[in-house]
């Protein structure tokens, strides 16, 4: 008698949106006389395969159940059909505990399965980070995967030193050009209670972008405490928290799944706040040549009443 039961999977063809998650229908259907628990699902969609571990449901015998669920697959820069090249799961007959029935089972696609995705537009992020020694491959890593999701990061300080004097406005102005900013708050001090802080900076930088209303996605490797500045950020819901490893860092694939809801959840504010901050400046040119306008029609009716008085 077969393990495993039929699958359709079922995938919408146009996405609306450059940034939309990809959403996937998994149908299931079981034709044994016992019933089956569906776990660790795997999903493949271009280069990326998407490890459910939190996946699982169990089917009755003769049920059929929809399950859906949204990959986040990180944009591109050029149009792209997006395709699932192959669905697996373990599948465990629920007749007896402790049975060793579970085995693996990729199911067969009967036909090409992608979706049509649309350029997403690169955006730009103010990465603060530590540039210490010991914090650089940290910072790295992180580069990676942002460019990854087409997001390109500027640092006060990379490539080229900036002197003192001028790191307060050059900070101030890459943050305001930025879409959002993103912070690694790695550990830079243990304070007397033995809690681990990260590098003052990372205030001082959040507070900027809090002040000029920019998306806040915070990067925090375990065991460092939030505290000041950034611990009102995350009080208040200011701001995104993505928790990594030491362990993420050394693998950039674990990383990059660490980070992809954050950065999607980022990607996502940061273009609403591009187009705020661009609907802001054509009001001020609206307005400004407006003003002008109204400036020269005024003048010139003044010279034109001043022109019939001195007749």
């Amino acid at each position: 008698m077969p393990v495993a039961p039929t699958m359709r999977v079922f995938l919408r063809k146009t996405l609306s949106d450059a940034d939309d998650p990809l959403p996937v229908r998994l149908q299931t259907r079981n034709a044994t006389a016992y019933p089956l628990e569906v776990s660790e699902v795997a999903v493949t969609v271009g280069p990326y395969t998407y490890y459910l571990e939190d996946l699982r449901w169990d089917l009755t015998p003769g049920e059929t159940r929809n399950v859906d669920i949204e990959l986040l697959v990180p944009p591109t820069s050029a149009p792209l059909d997006l395709k699932i090249a192959a669905v697996s799961g373990q599948v465990r007959p629920l007749v007896e505990p402790g049975n060793q029935l579970a085995r693996r089972v990729a199911w067969s696609l009967n036909r090409a399965l992608s979706a049509k995705r649309s350029a997403a537009p690169p955006l730009n992020v103010f990465l603060s980070r530590s540039l210490s020694e010991e914090d650089r491959n940290v910072g790295e890593e992180v580069v990676r995967a942002l460019l990854r999701w087409l997001l390109h990061p500027s640092t006060v300080g990379v490539p080229e030193r900036v002197s003192d004097n001028r790191v307060a406005e050059r900070v101030r102005d890459q943050i305001a050009a930025s879409d959002g900013v993103i912070i690694i708050a790695t550990p830079r001090y243990i304070d007397t209670a033995g809690r681990v802080h990260t590098f003052e900076y990372a205030h001082a930088e959040a507070a900027v972008a809090f002040a000029k209303e920019k998306p806040i996605l915070i990067v925090r490797p375990q065991g460092c405490r939030l505290t000041s500045f950034l611990k009102a950020l995350e009080d208040g819901g200011h701001c995104s928290i993505v928790d990594v490893t030491e362990a993420d860092f050394a693998d950039p694939s674990d990383l990059l799944v660490k980070l992809q809801m954050g950065l999607h959840w980022f990607r996502s504010l940061a273009r609403a706040t591009r187009k705020k901050n661009q609907w802001h400046k054509a009001s001020r040119w609206l307005a400004g040549g407006t003003i002008l306008a109204l400036g020269a029609l005024g003048g010139y009716y003044i010279g034109k009443g001043g022109g019939v008085g001195s007749a």
